[in-house]
């Protein structure tokens, strides 16, 4: 009887630990609820990027323009509509290389203890390191890129 016993009990617990497996699905870090809005966050570029003619106005046209083609609304990073995840644009200019960081943050949550901790975290993100030869235009082509990259992927994992 005891034996019996415990088989259930263990039957029991691994059933439950299925069914809490089962809320876990395997995914690439760019869904979301709202997929037609999305908040930008851009840094302002480096004093080496501003010297070669990189500004913050041409990376948030750039950035906006690519977005709105693909049917995503960029919206203020402090817009309340947008849902709890941005886009994060970040580009370096250090003499003759750049770099160019994309990632979509968003709040994330975890359990420490009794406690439940919230913070900003990358579910997803790309880099890229180059020359740019003086050109600030060689960086933002090569941004355009990653954007209509980045668009692709993010509708194709919302389900557009």
């Amino acid at each position: 009887m005891k034996k019996i016993l415990m088989v259930l009990m263990l039957a029991l617990r691994l059933g439950s630990l299925a069914g809490q497996a089962a809320d876990f699905v395997a995914g690439t870090g760019l869904e979301v609820q709202n997929p037609g809005r999305l908040r930008v966050l851009i840094e302002r570029p480096t004093r080496d990027g501003e010297a070669i003619g990189l500004t913050y106005d041409k990376i948030d046209l750039l950035v906006s323009q690519a977005l709105r083609r693909s049917g995503i609304a960029p919206a203020d990073v402090k817009d309340p509509n947008a849902g709890n995840q941005r886009l994060y644009v970040n580009i370096n200019v250090l003499g003759p290389a750049y770099t160019i960081y994309l990632s979509l943050d968003r709040t994330v949550s975890f359990r420490v203890g009794d406690r439940t901790i919230f913070s900003t975290g990358s579910s997803w993100n790309r880099s890229s390191l180059g020359t740019h030869g003086g050109k600030a235009q060689f960086i933002l082509d090569a941004l355009s890129g990653k954007i209509d990259s980045f668009a692709n992927l993010y509708l194709k994992a919302n389900g557009r």
